[in-house]
């Protein structure tokens, strides 16, 4: 996999900025209106992420989780994670190029959760949401970008990619739903697309960020927002080891509590036979 990470958001070749990198942000700029906990929180492991900084949180990992199983694919891909697209705020979690094609992935962190996803229809644990629009709406927009910028009309393949889902069915999805888990294998199996100088010429093009967005992206210290948010998530983990431990703690005393009343009824019953049987008698 090509990869050229400098560190820095306004870097002229986006194979320098980093996975996540954007989301990651807001989640950092929503944390910092959470209040200091407590000890007794700290002590029984309340979360220390603020309400609205959670769904941030949660895709941050998402994205950095397939950004490390997209850093095992060979030089022949080209990888572009958090593209900033348009003027506003919108990104695309990871670009692929290579010669089997060009795809737009989008991750979804739905740890344990069933999905089902049929045309453009989508649902998560039953409830419907907008995943397959905005993965349509996705590759159909770097299409037309990299069409404008290089003059070559390329069929961009969106991919709806879920971490650690419990089960995956339906029939038919308008998008490529895939496991995180089985991504690699997918994109490997894929024929061939395009030819060596279409995917230099493809590979030149998305590279620069004015192929896609007329906004500058200002420099940013990338390294800083990622080290922060990686001390949230230690914060995040501890907490919710300790959790756990509490959840265990709690099942223990239960189950040792109703073995002594079980021992204290079966070391009482000779009595209370022999008391029964002598009062009636």
């Amino acid at each position: 996999m090509t990869d050229t990470n400098d560190g820095r958001w306004g870097a002229p070749d986006l194979r320098g900025r980093g996975a996540a990198i954007a989301v990651m942000a807001r989640c950092l700029e929503e944390q910092a209106h959470a209040p200091e906990r407590t000890r007794v929180q700290r002590f029984f492991g309340c979360s220390p992420l603020h309400a609205d900084a959670a769904s941030w949180y949660q895709g941050s990992v998402g994205e950095l989780g397939v950004a490390r199983l997209l850093a095992r694919l060979d030089d022949s891909w080209t990888v572009l994670h958090s593209v900033p697209v348009g003027s506003g705020s919108s990104d695309i979690d990871h670009v692929l190029i290579s010669s089997r094609g060009v795809f737009t992935v989008n991750t979804k962190n739905h740890p344990g959760a069933r999905i089902w996803a049929t045309g453009t229809g989508f649902m998560v644990n039953g409830r419907v949401v907008g995943y397959t629009h905005a993965a349509l709406h996705e590759s159909a927009r770097a299409s037309d970008l990299i069409n404008a910028s290089t003059g070559i009309r390329v069929a961009v393949t969106p991919l709806i990619v879920v971490v650690e889902p419990a089960a995956i069915s339906g029939s038919w999805p308008d998008a490529v739903v895939l496991p995180a888990s089985g991504l690699l294998r997918w994109l490997r199996r894929q024929p061939r697309a395009f030819p060596d100088d279409t995917v230099a010429s493809i590979v030149q093009a998305v590279v620069r960020p004015g192929t896609w967005s007329s906004t500058r992206v200002e420099p940013c210290d990338a390294a800083a927002v990622q080290r922060d948010f990686e001390r949230l998530r230690a914060l995040v983990e501890q907490a919710r080891i300790r959790r756990r431990l509490w959840a265990f703690a709690a099942r223990t005393a239960i189950v040792a509590t109703v073995l002594a009343v079980a021992l204290l009824v079966f070391r009482a019953l000779p009595q209370l036979v022999a008391s029964l049987f002598g009062a009636t008698s």
